[in-house]
């Protein structure tokens, strides 16, 4: 089996200070591998060396059989790289990003910024994609965009808290991920894409929507049953 990482002899030095010393490393192609050790082993250096983030003062590193050093451009296009505080280009905004990553993968950029639109225009928007991402973090969060979603019969992908996950059940009519964890939304969007029959499955479990008028109604049933039981308590406590 080809390995996807190999390092030979890595050292990395700031000054008089080794970061890393003389590390060998192979990860065999299909392997999940950690780098464990407390602050100051040198594992934050050996992912910036291997992401072509930084490079290495001496000894060599290969990843999908690419040298890190020589052939960097090779490197980034086959792999992704998330570290803890994401390094965000500040001075782009989110389409010129988009487009950024997709020429340094050398793909086309996919994903597309379709801005504000009019109510009027709901249906022909949502007649144009297959999912409803809402990533928002806001617990109390219930948007008109779920049932938007469910009437025009599309799946949710949601955060996993509050009035989401209320509205949207995984597994069932929409999946989870983990609310602020962008690694949880990757995976949970690639499930979406690659699971074959997913889509149509969540699709056939979709709730009706209910409309207006048979909201008020619920609602002003709802006021008076509570309106009924305040008198009944009331009635009782004057006895």
């Amino acid at each position: 089996m080809a390995n996807a990482i190999s390092i030979r002899g890595a050292v990395k030095r700031y000054g008089p200070i080794t970061a890393v010393d003389g590390l060998d490393l192979e990860v065999p192609e299909g392997t999940c591998v950690g780098l464990l050790g407390p602050n100051g082993a040198g594992k934050s250096t050996t992912m910036r060396i291997l992401s072509c983030f930084m490079p290495a003062s001496g000894g060599t590193a290969r990843v999908a059989g690419y040298d890190v050093f020589s052939q960097s451009m090779e490197v980034r296009r086959r792999i992704g790289y998330l570290p803890e505080n994401v390094p965000l280009y500040t001075d782009l905004r989110v389409a010129a990003y988009l487009d950024f990553v997709a020429e340094i993968k050398g793909g086309p950029n996919n994903v597309t910024i379709a801005g504000s639109y009019d109510h009027d225009d709901l249906p022909r928007l949502m007649a144009e994609i297959d999912w409803v991402v809402v990533p928002s973090r806001w617990w109390e969060n219930s948007p008109l965009v779920i049932q938007e979603a469910f009437l025009h019969g599309k799946p949710v992908i949601c955060s996993d808290i509050g009035g989401m996950a209320e509205k949207v059940s995984d597994g069932v009519n929409g999946l989870h991920f983990r609310v602020g964890n962008a690694t949880s939304l990757a995976a949970t969007l690639e499930r979406a894409i690659l699971t074959p029959g997913l889509w149509e499955d969540l699709h056939g479990r979709l709730p009706a929507v209910y409309g207006m008028d048979d909201h008020i109604s619920s609602l002003a049933a709802l006021y008076a049953d509570l309106r009924e039981g305040s008198a009944a308590r009331a009635g009782h406590l004057t006895l």
